[in-house]
């Protein structure tokens, strides 16, 4: 049974990995990565929810903070590179009814000449939904006015398109720095509170050995 049990909670969080929800629209994959050959991919959204659900499909753009959140750009920065000019989606409105799933479908549609590097934009699905006005107790001493409001969701996955080789850890190629923590691993008779920290930034295990960086760290 103890077994059985682990079985079931690796293919949940297999699953977890995969999947992203927001209010009643579950969407899968939750990124999507184009390099190589690769000309296509599939997005399933599932709606979760008792009610039919309507969302429009865009795309919106967003740089990356030093602590790694995401804010909406406006308008482009020099040295960022969009994908949305090089993505097709279809359809653009989905109307999902209860418990129903449907698939959109992201099409690469690659230019010649592009530049080396990676292209990226987010895929934005957005319930519309709206507020609800009605009358209620209307008299001639008084007048209600009643104001059903539905919150409006939405959910964005990013769309990576690479060209050429670009690895490491994900820095948005407007910032000029990114802030990430590291997990230590606590091993036994190994003091954290004093001594001294040394961090390498290094190539990729692939290729050559070359220290780009490095920096020793005083605890």
């Amino acid at each position: 049974m103890k077994t059985q049990l682990l079985y079931i909670a690796i293919a949940f969080l297999t699953l977890a990995q995969n999947l992203t929800a927001q209010g009643d629209l579950l969407v899968s994959p939750v990124r999507v990565i184009f390099e190589g050959n690769k000309q296509k991919e599939d997005i399933s959204l599932v709606n979760i929810g008792n009610d039919t659900a309507i969302y429009s499909v865009s795309f919106v753009q967003y740089d990356m903070a030093e602590n790694g959140d995401f804010v909406i750009v406006d308008q482009p920065k020099e040295g960022q590179k969009y994908a949305d000019p090089y993505l097709r989606v279809f359809p653009r409105r989905v109307i999902l009814a209860p418990h129903a799933s449907q698939v959109v479908r992201l099409q690469l549609r690659r230019a010649p000449g592009m530049e080396d590097g990676e292209y990226r934009s987010h895929l934005y699905f957005r319930a519309e939904k709206g507020n609800k006005v009605t009358s209620a107790g209307f008299s001639d001493k008084q007048k209600l006015l009643s104001v059903e409001i539905t919150p409006v969701f939405g959910i964005s996955i990013p769309v990576i398109i690479r060209i050429g080789n670009v690895r490491g850890i994900a820095v948005y190629t407007c910032s000029t720095r990114r802030l990430f923590t590291v997990r230590l691993t606590n091993l036994a008779g190994l003091n954290l509170k004093s001594g001294k920290v040394r961090v390498l930034f290094t190539s990729p295990k692939d290729t050559r050995h070359e220290v780009y960086a490095q920096k020793e760290l005083d605890l």
